[in-house]
């Protein structure tokens, strides 16, 4: 009998002890979820998460399991764990800086395996920025035809740290920025660009952002003031303001402004029936700036009117510009009589004056000819009256010297010869 009791004792010991029939524990899976924006939302809807590592503690502090979770399931799946109190540490991860793998969010909790089912809320360790922007009192007014994109970046100013830059229609604020941002001091620039490619309006401010959502609403102030245009038309003595006048006859109008201090130029083709005065958008200028405006328009003639000025404080409007019929004509010398036919003919002195009616003579033109050549084409004359001057020389001064009266007033035209 007591060898029977012995034997019994045995196996019980044995069992205690934990031999190969042991529990060894279950697959555990626990769920878990991202909060952002908000609300708790599918790992897989974060597309900036590249991959979520998880580790599950025993209530000693050591680790049971570690590994990576699943975000497209959004579950961290364990393998061979006994069921108890564990503590579970879940970390989001992504591209942060300079950083490849930056903890984007992250969830530390105390669980009961087997659990109820209820998902893990991981939070943002990083800063997400919901930005709007407005022109001030003009609101999103420029937007209809002044604007062609907004540029947006964010960024630390520091080199070695990549900066968010993107570009938005004018029209698509507000936006979410989808880069996360360390929880530090950044720059917010935001750029209107006009369709010239230049930007009109700007604004930068810092902030430092906080952890989870941050909202910025950006003002864009204008750069320098706008050129407000106005016309008219003038062949000789017609003036009109008409596009469709019977002398005008223009359906568009080429405005140019040349920086006389650098050598930027930009344009705009205008409908010449526009409300006047017409915002020029080719870009805004700063006060100080020194400038011509020129304005183009072909029709019925062609008209051209030339304006320096320095931009001022704020808008500029220099009321009507007079858009003067032009044309072109060419010279033609011939050396006819045996006076001027010489073989040290060197060249033709060309000097054009315009003859006003109620003033001095101006020089409008001077140029010259080669001797082997016969002709030069002028530059655009205003229509009027002309006296040009062309001059024979040869290698001890002038040979023969002629002066004729010449008319401008369509826009091409056909001068007489000038003969020697």
């Amino acid at each position: 009998m007591a060898r029977t009791h012995l034997f019994a004792a045995l196996i019980v010991g044995a069992s205690a002890c934990g031999g190969s029939d042991a529990p060894i524990g279950s697959s555990q899976s626990i769920r878990f979820e991202i909060f952002k924006g908000g609300q708790n939302v599918d790992c897989a809807s974060v597309p900036e998460i590249t991959r979520v590592d998880g580790l599950l503690l025993r209530s000693n502090g050591t680790q049971q399991a570690s590994g990576e979770a699943d975000c497209a399931t959004g579950t961290f799946e364990l393998n061979e764990v006994p069921d108890g109190s564990y503590t579970v540490v879940l970390n989001a991860k992504g591209e942060l800086g300079a950083d490849a793998a930056g903890i984007l969010f992250s969830a530390r909790s105390d669980v009961t395996l087997p659990g109820d089912g209820t998902a893990i809320s991981l939070r943002p360790e990083v800063a997400y920025l919901d930005l709007e922007w407005n022109f001030g009192d003009l609101e999103l007014a420029p937007c209809a035809d002044q604007v062609a994109f907004v540029a947006v970046t964010v960024g630390t100013g520091n080199t070695t740290t990549e900066s968010f830059t993107a570009e938005y229609d004018c029209t698509a604020t507000p936006i979410a920025v989808p880069t996360p941002f360390e929880l530090t001091e950044h720059f917010i620039k935001v750029e209107a660009y006009n369709h010239s490619g230049f930007i009109d309006f700007s604004t930068e401010a810092r902030r430092v952002f906080d952890r989870g959502d941050n909202a910025y609403t950006a003002m864009l102030q204008p750069i320098g003031g706008t050129l407000l245009l106005d016309w008219r038309f003038a062949a000789g003595p017609d003036i009109a303001q008409a596009c469709d006048a019977a002398f005008v006859q223009v359906d568009d109008l080429v405005a140019t402004v040349r920086a006389l201090d650098g050598n930027e130029v930009t344009s705009e083709v205008v409908d010449c029936t526009a409300a006047r005065p017409y915002v020029y958008r080719g870009r805004r200028y700063a006060p100080g700036r020194e400038l011509e405006l020129s304005l183009e328009a072909d029709g019925a003639h062609r008209f051209i009117a030339t304006m320096p000025f320095t931009m001022p404080q704020g808008d500029y409007a220099p009321g009507a510009l007079t858009l003067e019929a032009v044309g072109t004509a060419t010279i033609t010398v011939e050396v006819a009589t045996s006076t001027c036919t010489s073989a040290d003919t060197q060249r033709f002195d060309v000097t054009v004056f315009e003859v006003p009616p109620r003033s001095g003579e101006v020089m409008v033109f001077e140029g010259e000819i080669p001797a082997a050549e016969t002709m030069a084409s002028l530059p655009l004359l205003t229509y009027g009256e002309y006296r040009v001057e062309v001059v024979q020389q040869g290698s001890a001064g002038p040979i023969c010297t002629l002066d004729e009266p010449r008319t401008i007033d369509e826009k091409e035209n056909t001068w007489a010869p000038f003969v020697f």
